[in-house]
Protein backbone atom coordinates (compact mmCIF):
# COMPACT_ATOMS: atom_id res chain seq x y z
CA UNK A 1 0.00 0.00 0.00
CA UNK A 2 1.17 3.38 -0.85
CA UNK A 3 0.60 6.11 0.91
CA UNK A 4 2.32 10.21 -0.04
CA UNK A 5 5.07 8.28 -1.61
CA UNK A 6 5.96 6.28 0.75
CA UNK A 7 5.51 2.42 0.87
CA UNK A 8 3.18 1.36 3.97
CA UNK A 9 3.70 -2.13 5.57
CA UNK A 10 0.53 -3.26 7.76
CA UNK A 11 1.83 -6.57 9.39
CA UNK A 12 -0.58 -8.69 11.88
CA UNK A 13 1.79 -10.79 13.85
CA UNK A 14 0.40 -13.90 16.22
CA UNK A 15 1.22 -12.95 20.19
CA UNK A 16 3.06 -15.65 21.69
CA UNK A 17 -0.23 -15.66 23.96
CA UNK A 18 -3.77 -15.87 23.15
CA UNK A 19 -4.95 -13.74 25.98
CA UNK A 20 -2.64 -10.24 24.71
CA UNK A 21 -4.72 -10.31 21.16
CA UNK A 22 -7.63 -8.51 22.16
CA UNK A 23 -5.94 -6.13 24.15
CA UNK A 24 -2.94 -5.45 21.62
CA UNK A 25 -5.89 -4.61 19.06
CA UNK A 26 -7.59 -2.03 21.57
CA UNK A 27 -4.29 -0.54 22.45
CA UNK A 28 -3.22 0.11 18.94
CA UNK A 29 -0.37 -2.70 18.61
CA UNK A 30 -2.41 -4.80 15.93
CA UNK A 31 -1.61 -4.21 13.42
CA UNK A 32 1.98 -2.85 13.42
CA UNK A 33 2.50 0.14 10.70
CA UNK A 34 6.23 0.41 8.59
CA UNK A 35 7.03 2.81 6.52
CA UNK A 36 9.99 3.23 3.78
CA UNK A 37 10.61 6.43 1.42
CA UNK A 38 11.25 3.77 -0.85
CA UNK A 39 9.46 4.52 -4.14
CA UNK A 40 9.90 0.48 -4.79
CA UNK A 41 10.51 -2.21 -2.47
CA UNK A 42 13.63 -4.09 -3.05
CA UNK A 43 14.95 -7.02 -4.14
CA UNK A 44 18.24 -6.32 -3.76
CA UNK A 45 19.38 -7.89 -0.44
CA UNK A 46 22.93 -6.13 -0.51
CA UNK A 47 20.39 -2.46 -0.63
CA UNK A 48 17.04 -3.32 0.57
CA UNK A 49 14.37 -1.15 2.00
CA UNK A 50 14.15 0.60 5.59
CA UNK A 51 11.16 0.74 7.01
CA UNK A 52 10.45 2.72 10.67
CA UNK A 53 6.99 2.50 12.37
CA UNK A 54 6.43 4.68 15.81
CA UNK A 55 3.25 4.17 18.24
CA UNK A 56 2.72 6.14 20.87
CA UNK A 57 -0.02 5.04 23.35
CA UNK A 58 -1.17 5.30 27.13
CA UNK A 59 -2.06 2.59 28.98
CA UNK A 60 -4.97 3.29 31.39
CA UNK A 61 -4.97 2.82 35.51
CA UNK A 62 -7.41 0.12 35.53
CA UNK A 63 -6.56 -2.17 32.56
CA UNK A 64 -6.86 -5.58 33.12
CA UNK A 65 -3.64 -7.37 31.78
CA UNK A 66 -4.10 -11.39 30.76
CA UNK A 67 -2.58 -13.85 32.89
CA UNK A 68 -0.37 -16.13 30.76
CA UNK A 69 2.20 -18.27 31.38
CA UNK A 70 5.00 -16.31 32.26
CA UNK A 71 3.13 -13.01 33.40
CA UNK A 72 0.78 -12.80 36.44
CA UNK A 73 -1.69 -10.29 34.87
CA UNK A 74 -3.63 -8.06 36.86
CA UNK A 75 -4.74 -4.57 37.34
CA UNK A 76 -2.65 -2.03 35.53
CA UNK A 77 -1.55 -0.05 38.53
CA UNK A 78 -0.57 3.97 37.39
CA UNK A 79 -1.32 5.59 33.70
CA UNK A 80 1.85 4.24 31.81
CA UNK A 81 3.12 5.69 28.43
CA UNK A 82 4.42 3.50 25.82
CA UNK A 83 6.88 4.81 23.44
CA UNK A 84 7.45 2.44 20.20
CA UNK A 85 10.56 2.80 17.80
CA UNK A 86 10.52 -0.43 15.06
CA UNK A 87 12.80 -0.78 11.95
CA UNK A 88 12.50 -3.49 9.53
CA UNK A 89 15.39 -3.60 7.02
CA UNK A 90 14.09 -6.24 4.29
CA UNK A 91 14.22 -6.95 0.33
CA UNK A 92 11.38 -8.99 -1.61
CA UNK A 93 11.51 -12.47 -2.83
CA UNK A 94 8.68 -13.84 -4.41
CA UNK A 95 5.88 -13.29 -2.07
CA UNK A 96 8.21 -12.54 0.59
CA UNK A 97 9.95 -9.69 2.36
CA UNK A 98 13.21 -11.01 3.90
CA UNK A 99 15.03 -9.37 6.26
CA UNK A 100 15.78 -8.28 10.23
CA UNK A 101 14.30 -6.05 12.50
CA UNK A 102 15.02 -3.94 15.56
CA UNK A 103 12.64 -2.64 18.33
CA UNK A 104 12.72 -0.26 20.81
CA UNK A 105 10.15 0.43 24.02
CA UNK A 106 10.13 2.81 26.47
CA UNK A 107 7.95 2.41 29.32
CA UNK A 108 6.82 5.82 31.48
CA UNK A 109 4.68 5.15 34.29
CA UNK A 110 2.77 8.21 35.18
CA UNK A 111 3.22 7.99 39.07
CA UNK A 112 6.11 9.79 41.31
CA UNK A 113 9.31 8.07 42.02
CA UNK A 114 8.98 5.09 39.46
CA UNK A 115 11.89 5.15 37.32
CA UNK A 116 11.40 4.45 32.97
CA UNK A 117 11.85 0.91 31.46
CA UNK A 118 13.06 0.53 28.52
CA UNK A 119 12.96 -2.29 26.43
CA UNK A 120 15.33 -3.67 23.10
CA UNK A 121 14.31 -7.02 20.86
CA UNK A 122 16.47 -7.65 17.56
CA UNK A 123 15.94 -10.75 15.37
CA UNK A 124 14.86 -12.00 11.79
CA UNK A 125 12.32 -11.91 9.62
CA UNK A 126 9.97 -13.67 6.81
CA UNK A 127 6.82 -12.43 6.41
CA UNK A 128 4.73 -13.52 3.56
CA UNK A 129 2.16 -10.88 1.49
CA UNK A 130 -1.19 -11.69 1.19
Amino acid sequence: MRSADLIELRVELEPAFGAFDELNRSLGFIPMIFRSTDAVLSTDSEKPSIFTGILNITIPQGTRLPETPVTPGGVVPVDCQVNYFNKAVGYLVGDRIRGIFEIEQEFVFKAGGVSPLSVRAFGQFDLQII
